[in-house]
């Protein structure tokens, strides 16, 4: 099994592959950080959400993945917020 980015990237590298189908799996990405660093998950979230809130995150999906795939963005994630 494959991540869907790295079946996207083979596809746009590759005229002969191609990616059908919609994925099966809905296997959300995390941040590892040592339960001991103090203050770590404020940093990553609010750095995260600066991301999100300057635009940066959809200009970086759409130069990326968005290149593959004939979709707007997606909503982004909620930092911090565990999936369900």
């Amino acid at each position: 099994m494959l991540d869907q980015g790295v079946l996207l990237g083979n596809s746009a590298a590759d005229p002969e592959v191609t990616v059908v189908g919609e994925p099966f799996v809905d296997d959300p990405y995390g941040v590892g950080l040592a339960k001991d660093s103090e203050g770590a998950v404020d940093f990553v979230n609010t750095f995260l959400q600066e991301i999100i809130d300057s635009g940066a995150w959809e200009q970086l999906w759409t130069a990326t993945i968005g290149e593959v795939m004939d979709t707007e963005a997606p909503e982004p994630p909620v930092p911090g917020e565990l999936p369900s």
